[in-house]
């Protein structure tokens, strides 16, 4: 079992590696491309931070994110687009091996048996 050794530092700069469910190419498609943009839309304006860069393969996705000043909070907002992309993927017909359940942690009772790789402390 690999152990993630997380790192906290206000108002830092955070790379991600986000793994689609099986590896299913759902992000090439448009509607898995529409639900990501109004996620992250989402996600910033409750909890602002800035995209960097982010790069979108057909099953997963990096993405480098800048917080604001003082603010070390970045699993919650992992977390929540995690949950709220699987439930737009899910709500809209889409499910089963091919939803994106970008959780934490495998989690076969729910279905979503995907895992964020990785989260990286670059830079402040």
């Amino acid at each position: 079992m690999s152990y993630w050794r997380r790192v906290f530092v206000p108002g830092g700069t955070y790379a991600f590696t986000l793994v689609t469910e099986a590896r299913a190419p759902i992000l090439a498609s448009p509607m898995g491309r529409s639900i990501l943009r109004q996620v992250l839309r989402d996600c910033r304006r409750t909890w602002p931070f800035e995209i960097l860069a982010l790069v979108l393969l057909p099953d997963h996705l990096h993405t480098l994110w800048r917080l604001p000043e003082g603010d070390c909070a970045y699993p919650v907002r992992i977390g929540w687009t995690q949950k709220e992309f699987t439930k737009a993927w899910r709500g809209a017909g889409r499910g089963g091996a091919a939803g994106l359940g970008i959780a934490q942690a495998p989690s076969p009772s729910r279905g979503a048996a995907t895992q964020v790789l990785g989260a990286l402390h670059l830079q402040r």
